[in-house]
């Protein structure tokens, strides 16, 4: 289970953000969760099955503990996370409904200028450290701690530095959008028992809070931050690229890419006419195939080709980065059962072990969050790679792109 810590600290942080008046009844939502909790096959298997409804119980009385009266939207929110953390759980969710500013507002010059004068606003949480200080002791965190300075969709500089309470705050250092201003926190980063890390954000412009799960740190990125954005980030798949990709990359090497696996109907007619595409294709001695920022979908899009695979007899190259995902990961695993399969890449997401197959959200009481519980169940075969992710046979240097790491590696095993 999960030992991310939310502290009394950034709880009262965050409680001032939206105003005080901005309170709802937690004890009901929480009553709520918990509810949906007990029926997602992780409660089943992680708590019941094993006995440890009782240690469960406890952590849900501590809880209920601090809500006697109402709280704040945003406390509510954390904590709530918090019980949801239990679980190792990663396709369940939280969600938080509030939109402050939408986004027709934020293009309206009037709209925008009123919400800039409001109390939400005025009251959204500063970082207390001195910017210019902050920023020059940042500059000079090595590139591989999290503490540093990092750019944030192109359009704002951020400084990530560590808290009393072990965990990490994110303030704006720079910024162009019209709606932040320096010093105004971000993100909260919490580090977890895996060596991951949760980040708790707000949306770019709702200012409705969102909860990310168990993300790496490596190559001066963490989520959408980075530390250098002037190389290239070869551990990502080229954005060029469609969903569905088929290269004869030499005389002996294919090269397969599968974005996504979705049930979204466009997806879906790709998928139908790849596979038709490819079927009677699969004639190389190797196969890379690339499930770089594959975040999942159905393996009834997954599963044919991983048939066609075997089929083929080829040496298998399964590509992988930490946003591979979901069934990403399962096909992952698929492919590492037959013999002919090296995993290259980067360790995966580490999200796999559960799923959700209606999507079905769930409003809580007070009307302020959504509760997305998982209702699939793969603990049994895959539960040990969830929040850790799969380690690839050989893992790749983030200096040199990926499919040129891949061939060496192809031709060095080639007899």
């Amino acid at each position: 289970m999960k030992t991310t810590i939310i502290t009394f600290l950034f709880l009262f942080i965050f409680s001032i953000s939206f105003g005080q008046s901005t309170t709802c009844d937690c004890k009901s939502d929480l009553d709520f969760l918990v509810e949906k909790m007990r029926d997602m096959p992780s409660y089943k298997h992680q708590i019941k099955k094993v006995r440890k409804e009782a240690a469960f119980n406890t952590y849900y009385e501590t809880l209920s503990a601090e809500m006697k009266e109402p709280i704040s939207v945003s406390e509510c929110f954390l904590k709530l996370n918090e019980m949801m953390n239990i679980l190792d759980d990663n396709h369940a969710y939280i969600i938080d409904t509030n939109t402050y500013l939408s986004k027709e507002a934020y293009e309206d010059e009037a709209q925008l200028n009123a919400y800039l004068q409001s109390e939400s606003y005025k009251n959204h949480p500063k970082t207390t450290k001195s910017l210019d200080s902050l920023q020059k002791v940042l500059s000079n965190k090595p590139f591989d701690s999290v503490e540093g300075i990092y750019t944030y969709d192109d359009s704002q500089t951020v400084g990530i530095y560590k808290t009393d309470a072990d965990q990490y705050e994110v303030a704006i250092l720079t910024t162009e959008k019209p709606n932040w201003e320096r010093g105004h926190l971000l993100m909260t980063i919490f580090p977890t028992d895996k060596g991951r890390y949760d980040v708790m954000r707000y949306r770019e412009i709702g200012r409705g809070l969102l909860y990310g799960k168990n993300f790496l740190h490596y190559n001066g990125r963490l989520w959408d931050l980075r530390k250098d954005t002037t190389a290239v980030d070869y551990s990502l798949a080229p954005k060029e690229q469609s969903d569905w990709e088929f290269q004869q990359l030499n005389e002996t090497t294919q090269y397969l890419y599968f974005g996504s696996f979705s049930n979204r109907t466009e997806n879906v007619e790709a998928y139908e006419r790849f596979y038709e595409r490819v079927k009677d294709s699969l004639t190389a001695p190797n196969i890379i195939v690339d499930l770089r920022n594959n975040s999942g979908g159905n393996s009834k899009y997954s599963d044919p080709f991983v048939k066609l695979l075997r089929k083929s007899k080829a040496k298998i190259y399964v590509l992988t980065n930490s946003y591979c995902g979901s069934n990403g990961e399962q096909m992952t695993l698929k492919l590492k059962e037959l013999n002919n399969t090296t995993h290259v890449g980067q360790v995966t997401r580490g999200t796999l072990a559960y799923g959700i197959n209606y999507g079905r959200t769930y409003t809580t009481p007070s009307g302020n969050f959504k509760v997305l519980p998982t209702d699939m169940d793969f603990h049994r075969k895959v539960f040990e790679y969830e929040e850790t992710g799969i380690v690839p046979d050989i893992t790749f240097d983030f200096s040199e792109d990926w499919i040129d790491q891949a061939l060496d590696v192809i031709n060095t095993e080639m007899p």
